[in-house]
């Protein structure tokens, strides 16, 4: 319940409940409000017995937000105080949402990650002998659109490591991380996302692979008597 509904959580209509306190009794009324639409919904036992109302809305197009408000008002016409709850639709990855107010979406942010295979010095996709020292090293640089908070993912296939992303990282630009080498002809595949505060993932960026070759190629030398 962070206010915001991403891609994940945008499936179909919107599902919503309503609380129902231990006093409610069937019959009493629920007085509903859905982004300025009223209705009204009597009591049943069931909802008394489950302790709430569950339905569901329309779901808001991107960048709207979804309001629910509700009161109950028994069978001597007493109202209780209102509840309210809202929740912004976000599924785009790097969306800033309504950041100046205006009531529209503003300019989404790209927040896509780059990899590059550091040990790998020559970028010929192969490190050799003189590369190739402990670790393999990676930098991960940052499009201009991340911003501290959000989630950076890096993964080699059989480990992730997953970095929430400071301030000085982005004034850096980039972030380092290391995997470790995989055995003498071994390759490795390096992938890294980039989510955002909202939950909604970038596309991954393109897999950079690399294979460790350290060994000499042998020159036969026969002598022709």
């Amino acid at each position: 319940n962070d206010g915001t509904i991403n891609a994940t959580e945008n499936q179909g209509d919107a599902n919503f409940e309503i609380g129902l306190a231990e006093g409610t009794v069937a019959g009493d009324k629920i007085n509903l409000n859905i982004n300025g639409t009223t209705s009204e919904v009597t009591v049943t036992q069931d909802m008394v017995d489950a302790g709430k109302y569950a339905a569901t809305t329309d779901m808001p197009a991107e960048g709207e937000t979804l309001t629910i408000k509700a009161t109950v008002t028994d069978g001597e016409g007493n109202t209780s105080e209102e509840s309210t709850d809202a929740a912004t639709v976000d599924t785009v990855a790097g969306d800033n949402g309504d950041t100046d107010g205006d009531g529209g979406n503003d300019d989404d942010r790209e927040i896509t990650a780059t990899v590059t295979i550091t040990e790998d010095t020559n970028n010929d996709g192969t490190i050799n002998e003189t590369e190739k020292d402990g670790d393999a090293n990676y930098e991960v640089a940052l499009a201009t659109g991340t911003v501290a908070g959000d989630t950076l993912s890096v993964t080699d296939g059989n480990t992730t490591q997953t970095i929430v992303l400071t301030q000085a990282q982005i004034d850096g630009g980039d972030v380092e991380v290391t995997f470790t080498a995989p055995a003498e002809g071994g390759a490795i595949n390096v992938s890294a996302t980039v989510t955002d505060i909202a939950g909604n993932t970038a596309s991954s960026s393109m897999d950079h692979s690399y294979k460790v070759d350290t060994s000499v190629t042998n020159t036969d030398v026969k002598l022709d008597d």
